[in-house]
């Protein structure tokens, strides 16, 4: 590239900027949105949680994931806090990528496993697993 190609390209670029720049001015909003709050075409849906549960959390480590998930639901009250007799109950797993569960992308097995068991356990109905996979189902 010789000087007179890179004085030309430099003008070019410093036109567009240039432009750029006054566009943006030129349509500027100084006022913004009207702030108004509408309400009245918002879907609210209704709560789902349940009112004689009070919220809990409880952090368990170890490597043994089924000991684990046992001694985490135990901390908070067991999961009969959670599943009735009758119940039918639906885990939503993350299994959204085809990688395996110990690089941390997709819910373990074994976890899945467990957690079906102590619902079943508990009285549940029925236990469905369930995720939106981004790669394709079948892998």
């Amino acid at each position: 590239m010789d000087r007179r190609q890179f004085i030309g390209r430099a003008a070019k670029a410093g036109l567009a900027v240039g432009v750029t720049g006054g566009l943006g001015y030129f349509l500027y909003d100084e006022i913004g949105p009207s702030g108004t709050d509408s309400t009245d075409k918002l879907v609210t849906l209704p709560s789902y949680a349940i009112a004689d549960i009070d919220p809990a959390m409880s952090i368990v480590t170890g490597a043994d994931r089924v000991k684990t998930v046992n001694r985490a639901l135990k901390a908070i009250g067991g999961i009969e806090r959670f599943i009735k007799t009758g119940d039918r109950v639906l885990l939503k797993v993350n299994a959204a990528f085809a990688t395996p569960a110990s690089l941390g992308a997709t819910t373990n097995p074994e976890l899945v496993a467990e957690v079906a068991r102590l619902c079943l356990a508990a009285g549940a109905k029925s236990v469905s697993v369930t995720d939106n996979p981004i790669n394709d189902p079948e892998s």
